[in-house]
């Protein structure tokens, strides 16, 4: 979806938030009828594990 924002990240106080409307991304399914990979792992999705270790840096980094 080009153009669509699906999340957002905000400095709020002393911390931080992170929104996402799709949870997909951050966990790994697997069809076990067709060994099909979604979500963290599925094809195509090569940099779902490095997005979520940037965000999970940031959430923690001290402000």
């Amino acid at each position: 979806m080009d153009g669509w924002s699906q999340g957002a990240v905000l400095e709020l106080g002393k911390g931080r938030i992170a929104v996402f409307s799709e949870g997909m991304m951050f966990s790994s399914q697997l069809d076990s009828t067709t060994g099909k990979k979604y979500g963290l792992t599925s094809a195509g999705a090569q940099h779902n594990e490095q997005f979520l270790n940037s965000v999970m840096h940031w959430l923690v980094e001290e402000l």
